[in-house]
């Protein structure tokens, strides 16, 4: 199996993360509403790469030696990893970012294999958790929240792996997986997605 998840050594991520949480507060007024599509809100490299404030992201960025094509802000609300009906929204979504293989096209260009998580808000006590489907032969999509939010069945998954997000991390999300944010406040998580990035291959 290979691996899901791993720490990324990204050096002077802390003012990069208080830059974006600075930033991402003048948006905040219309995005307190669960169960819609509000729940982030993307910007894309189109939208950032020439306002100035995003210089610096960029360019530190690019010393890494990639630059993101797609940034946004994942809202997390409070779930309960023991609740496994999906009609309570206190249930998990547990899903994999190629299930919107669609959406990320038009986004991206690219189907996203990895994502780039910088904690910003209310991070504390909350995880990340990786699952593989038991029964691959079985159709284990579902609708969440009878919101037409499609994930996949908690009923056929068993989890494999897990992490908390002190520090910026490494994701396989083509690996199904779901937050787990047992606090009463909102989580809020800067999320990087790069053009082709098998480049990050090495990074786990």
């Amino acid at each position: 199996m290979s691996k899901c998840w791993n720490y990324a050594n990204l050096v002077g991520w802390q003012e990069q993360a208080s830059f974006l949480l600075s930033w991402v507060d003048k948006f905040r007024g219309n995005l307190e509403t669960r169960g819609t599509q509000e729940w982030f809100q993307r910007w894309h490299i189109s939208e950032i790469e020439n306002l100035k404030e995003f210089e610096n992201l960029l360019s530190w960025w690019n010393d890494k030696g990639v630059v993101p094509n797609e940034f946004f802000v994942l809202r997390s609300w409070q779930t309960d990893i023991s609740i496994k009906d999906v009609t309570n929204l206190m249930c998990p979504h547990i899903h994999t970012d190629t299930m919107y293989q669609d959406i990320d096209s038009k986004l991206n260009g690219t189907t996203p294999k990895y994502s780039v998580n910088f904690p910003l808000r209310n991070c504390e006590g909350t995880s990340t958790h990786f699952f593989r489907i038991l029964d691959t032969s079985k159709n284990n999509r579902i609708q969440y929240y009878n919101l037409g939010e499609y994930g996949i069945d908690p009923a056929g998954c068993e989890e494999i792996d897990r992490y908390y997000l002190t520090e910026p991390i490494i994701m396989n999300v083509q690996t199904p997986h779901c937050i787990h944010n047992p606090m009463p406040t909102i989580r809020e998580v800067a999320c990087f997605r790069f053009p082709n990035d098998y480049k990050l291959d090495s990074w786990m």
